[in-house]
C-alpha cells in the first residue's frame, strides 16, 4: 500500500530558515498576489531577507548596518519601500536615518548606488526604525543592500532583532513582513 507523503511546501508545514547574523520566516508569506486587490498592491512571490550584518560589534561605538533583500524575478511587482524596526530589548540602537543609502548587491563592498526618493520613521524621537524608499524601485531579479547608520551600538551585549517590511511598487500598497535581521553582540 502506498502512503502519500505531506506535501513540505504546504503553509503549515514551512520550516523557518537560519542562518548566521540573522533569521528570516521564510517562505509563509509567499503567495499574495501582485495584482491590485481592494485597490492595493501584492507580490506575486514575497522577497527574502537574505542577511543583516554590522560594521562593528563594539559596545557604544558608532556602525552600519545592512539589510540585503533579494527580489525574485517572480515577485510581480517592484520592492518601492522598506521599513526596518527594533524590537523592544534593553538597549536601543539609533539610526541616523538622514545617512541612510542603499546599493545594489550584497556586501560589504557595495555596489551600484541606488537612489532614494524618501527617508524617515514613524518615531523620528526615538530613531529605533527607519523607512527607506527607493527611486527607481529594485526590480524582480535585483538584490538590494539598506545601508542605516547608528549613531552607537547598545552597550549591552546579546541578540538585537530588526523586522524588516517589503512594501511593493503602486498606490496603497500594503507592507509585507519578511521576518527579523538578528545582530548578535558579544557578551563581554
Amino acid at each position: 500500500m502506498l502512503r502519500k507523503q505531506p506535501n513540505l511546501k504546504s503553509k503549515l508545514a514551512v520550516i523557518p530558515l537560519f542562518a548566521i547574523g540573522m533569521v528570516t520566516l521564510g517562505d509563509w508569506a509567499s503567495t499574495a498576489t501582485a495584482e491590485q486587490v481592494g485597490g492595493r498592491s501584492y507580490f506575486d512571490h514575497a522577497p527574502r531577507l537574505t542577511r543583516s550584518a554590522v560594521s562593528n560589534y563594539t559596545p557604544l561605538n558608532p556602525s552600519t548596518y545592512q539589510f540585503t533583500i533579494s527580489v525574485p524575478s517572480d515577485a510581480g511587482a517592484a520592492l518601492q519601500t522598506v521599513k526596518i524596526v527594533q524590537e523592544p530589548n534593553l538597549d536601543r540602537v539609533h539610526f541616523n536615518v538622514a545617512n541612510s543609502s542603499a546599493f545594489l548587491g550584497n556586501s560589504f563592498a557595495g555596489g551600484q548606488s541606488v537612489p532614494l526618493a524618501a527617508l524617515g520613521g514613524d518615531l523620528p524621537q526615538d530613531a529605533t526604525e527607519a523607512t527607506v524608499t527607493f527611486n527607481p524601485p529594485i526590480q524582480p531579479g535585483q538584490t538590494v543592500t539598506v545601508v542605516l547608520d547608528a549613531s552607537k551600538n547598545p552597550w549591552l551585549g546579546g541578540s538585537y532583532l530588526f523586522g524588516v517590511t517589503a512594501y511593493p511598487e503602486g498606490n496603497q500598497n500594503s507592507g509585507l513582513f519578511l521576518g527579523f535581521g538578528r545582530i548578535q553582540f558579544p557578551i563581554y
